[in-house]
């Protein structure tokens, strides 16, 4: 007796998967067609240049991003920003290119959010007026909680070398420093851009974040590393 054939599921990049028997779920292409348009309009708006949904502001000493995630599994989407200061050329073993510059690439980074921090995911639909009003929601939220830090960084160059080693152990004062703007990344990796930051004007200081990024470092072969041991040799 022959066996049954089996089902096989496929996935998309797009997120067209359907349950035998399900109605069609939209996929990020969808919400796409229906919000790209006004979106771009916004963010020109605020300054921001793009398509899509990848914007960047640029300014003499920092990049800004914002950039609209949607989800390979299910219709929804997340909204991230990030800053990227321009003495920071390398990311992980790449050189950085500015004019293409992508919200991973960042240093500083977030998810922008209604609730003010933390992951947040908005559901679309098929209705084009609903999706609509989901970018204005996510554009009115980047102008009130992030236009003003975009503000702040761009009026302070050197706002960065203002922080100290201990401002990234817990309870530090990092948040408030950076103008309300919180960091996903690990206290290895920021601790690595601020160590090489500071290398060249403030050498006690950097070694001060070298040695905190290799007591932080989970993993040997962490990228920051090399930088960490050769600023603590000098």
């Amino acid at each position: 007796m022959a066996k049954p054939a089996l089902k096989v599921r496929t996935f998309s990049r797009f997120n067209t998967v359907m349950n035998e028997g399900s109605e069609r779920r939209v996929t990020v292409a969808d919400f796409k067609g229906h919000v790209s348009k006004v979106f771009g309009a916004e963010m020109r708006k605020l300054g921001f240049k793009g398509s899509g949904f990848q914007f960047v502001r640029d300014s003499e000493n920092f990049a800004f991003v914002v950039a609209i995630q949607g989800s390979m599994y299910r219709s929804s989407c997340c909204a991230n920003f990030g800053i990227q200061p321009k003495f920071a050329e390398l990311n992980r073993y790449k050189n950085i290119d500015f004019k293409k510059l992508k919200f991973y690439d960042c240093e500083l980074k977030t998810r922008i959010s209604p609730r003010g921090k933390g992951d947040y995911w908005w559901n679309y639909s098929a209705d084009p007026d609903e999706n609509v009003k989901i970018a204005l929601e996510i554009v009115a939220l980047l102008e009130r909680q992030y236009m003003p830090i975009i503000d702040h960084f761009t009026n302070n160059p050197n706002l960065l070398l203002s922080i100290d080693p201990s401002d990234l152990e817990e309870g530090g004062a990092l948040l408030d420093k950076l103008a309300g703007m919180s960091a996903v990344n690990t206290t290895s990796r920021l601790a690595w851009m601020f160590a090489v930051l500071n290398e060249n004007t403030d050498l006690e200081k950097a070694k001060g974040f070298a040695a905190f990024g290799l007591s932080e470092a989970k993993v040997k072969t962490f990228f920051g590393n090399p930088d960490f041991e050769r600023i603590l040799a000098k």
